[in-house]
């Protein structure tokens, strides 16, 4: 159990694309934000924070965070913060920032998700794959079930974004997937809830990815 914490904790969102996309913006009620650092912490308390309300056990971060002099698309958290870049910020790609910000309370809720769906065994090791991407790989499970289930309109524009989100999550590494590979994993869950029932396809799709060898 104390490694798949680590894990958890240590594994960052990995993007590299600086350039901006065209502006696509969810309706969200309350006030006009006054700039874009606003409107991305907006976009966290009242839109990703409540995807994952209904866990708990999860201490979901309040404290936001902003690394300024991080110009790539990134993020991280931990059990008392979110950090951003200002790469995130700048993104001018709402259901993308949503994406990224519940990919990374994901992280949080992945022990909490193997409770709820009755997994005993620890996360066993891969002969091919490391504990490392198998947590990214759940991470975007969890991320993208959540946004389907709660906001099907963001989900929507998120999968017409697929191309592009491949891209910002770049090349492989010894912790992360290859964007190809995180996507493709991504739509495996995605073919599977158009064939059926997305808590089955859920279930079915985490249980893969723990086990993978």
């Amino acid at each position: 159990m104390k490694n798949i914490q680590l894990l958890v904790l240590t594994c960052f969102f990995c993007g590299c694309i600086t350039t901006n996309f065209n502006r696509q913006e969810i309706d969200l009620p309350g006030e006009k934000i006054k700039n874009k650092e606003e409107r991305l912490r907006e976009l966290y308390s009242e839109t990703v924070v409540p995807f994952f309300e209904d866990l708990e056990n999860l201490s979901i971060p309040i404290n936001f965070q902003v690394d300024q002099k991080d110009l790539s698309i990134n993020a991280g958290a931990a059990f008392d913060y979110i950090e951003v870049s200002r790469g995130l910020i700048n993104l001018e790609n709402e259901p993308i920032q949503i994406f990224v910000l519940a990919h990374e309370i994901s992280h949080l809720a992945i022990l909490e998700q193997k409770q709820i769906l009755g997994i005993q065994s620890e996360l066993p090791k891969g002969s091919k794959i490391n504990d490392y991407k198998k947590v990214e790989y759940l991470s975007d499970l969890i991320a993208i079930y959540l946004i389907k289930t709660n906001y099907p309109e963001v989900f929507d524009l998120l999968d017409s974004n697929f191309c592009y989100l491949q891209e910002i999550l770049g090349a492989a590494s010894f912790t992360h997937p290859s964007g190809k590979e995180r996507i493709d994993s991504i739509k495996k869950y995605v073919k599977n809830i158009r064939k059926g029932n997305e808590n089955i396809s859920f279930r079915n799709r985490f249980i893969h990815i723990w086990e993978m060898q």
